[in-house]
């Protein structure tokens, strides 16, 4: 009898769970996800933007993007100064978006002085966070210099003096 008694015993203990191959699909997970994520940032293109071609192959950096398009001018996506009333002969800004300085765009400027302070706030609470002054301009390719002559001096009058361009390379095309 004692031998049914062990035989019952043994049935009764409940199996245990291989992890092994769990082990081996999370191992293949983990590989896969490390290969998919990209260090290097996506920009986010406006629809009606159409960026000049260049040969340079130096990847983007994670910086406040300020975008001229045929439409409107914008910082990070927040519309700042809509283009559509420019007139298409002299292709020049409102007189009304001036103050002082004829080449400063007044609400441009105080967006990116709003941010800028505020980059200054973090970086008084957290040490590591430092306000690197770090801008990529997006433009058209039919977009007049002299608009991106303002806004790239409006961008270092508030502080942003590392500025890059956004083109597109032509390895892409």
């Amino acid at each position: 009898m004692s031998r049914f008694k062990s035989k019952r015993r043994a049935r009764a203990q409940t199996p245990q769970l291989q992890i092994t191959s769990l082990l081996d699909i999370m191992t293949v997970l983990l590989f896969f996800l490390l290969k998919s994520f990209g260090t290097t940032p996506e920009l986010n293109i406006s629809k009606n933007l159409e960026l000049p071609k260049s040969v340079s192959t130096r990847p983007a950096v994670y910086a406040l993007n300020i975008a001229v398009s045929k439409n409107e001018i914008s910082v990070d996506g927040e519309s700042i100064i809509a283009l559509q009333g420019i007139s298409k002969e002299t292709k020049r800004l409102p007189q009304a978006v001036f103050r002082r300085d004829p080449d400063l765009i007044a609400p441009l400027f105080e967006l990116l002085a709003k941010k800028r302070s505020y980059a200054a706030k973090l970086a008084k609470r957290d040490p590591l966070i430092k306000f690197k002054g770090d801008c990529i301009i997006q433009a058209d390719q039919d977009t007049p210099f002299h608009i991106i002559k303002k806004v790239l001096y409006t961008a270092g009058q508030a502080g942003y003096l590392m500025l890059n361009v956004a083109t597109l390379s032509t390895k892409d095309i």
